[in-house]
């Protein structure tokens, strides 16, 4: 049996759901972390929070690119996760 605790809420830039840009997205993953502070251009972050024992309740996707150097980060998503734990 499964009880929940915790809330999270995230907002972050993700792996973009066009397969174009996804790869744009790989190509870039070598030399984005060097200069963007070890963020990666290419993560599934709501897979992620999921794989970690969180249950996803909202997710929204939307696009926020600022600038053309932003372009391969401009997928993002915003929500809450409440924590998963057994008993």
């Amino acid at each position: 049996m499964l009880w929940l605790g915790g809330r999270f809420r995230f907002y972050e830039h993700v792996r973009s759901d066009n397969l174009r840009r996804a790869r744009l997205q790989d190509r870039i993953d070598w030399i984005w972390p060097r200069f963007s502070g070890g963020c990666h251009a290419n993560r599934d972050t709501p897979a992620a929070i999921a794989d970690a024992g969180f249950r996803v309740e909202r997710c929204r996707r939307f696009e926020f690119g600022p600038c053309i150097i932003s372009a391969p980060v401009s997928p993002h998503v915003i929500g809450e996760a409440v924590r998963l734990r057994r008993p």
